[in-house]
């Protein structure tokens, strides 16, 4: 559990921090393709939701 929890924290902060990179003057984000960074913050932060939903159904 404590496993999917980090790894889901993980994830969905990238994804977060990809999608709002350009907002916060992080050059490497800003430089990226708009599409590419929308679609690999997206996935990023579904895939970040499933594993922190994953990780409580798991324990009940």
């Amino acid at each position: 559990m404590l496993y999917d929890l980090t790894m889901g924290i993980l994830i969905l902060g990238v994804g977060i921090l990809v999608f709002f990179g350009g907002k916060w003057n992080i050059v490497a984000i800003q430089e990226m393709d708009p599409l590419m960074k929308n679609l690999f913050s997206g996935l990023c932060v579904l895939y970040g939701g499933f594993r922190l939903y994953r990780s409580f159904k798991r324990d009940n």
